[in-house]
């Protein structure tokens, strides 16, 4: 197989685009984290529980 040549123009612009992609990803995975928090801090107000602090979660293997 040949190699394949890229242009420098190219790379800058494929560049950007995965930095775009990532950070669009990752916004939207910090904002699902923040709703899934809030919601468990509502739900456990109203079933009366008395802690709702969130945290980050942790694994329960060991």
């Amino acid at each position: 197989m040949g190699t394949l040549h890229v242009p420098v123009e190219n790379r800058a612009i494929s560049t950007r685009a995965v930095y775009v992609r990532d950070s669009y990803l990752l916004t939207i995975a910090d904002e699902f984290v923040d709703s899934v928090t809030n919601f468990g801090c509502r739900l456990s107000k109203h079933r009366g529980g008395d802690t709702r602090s969130p945290r980050p979660p942790t694994s329960s293997r060991t």
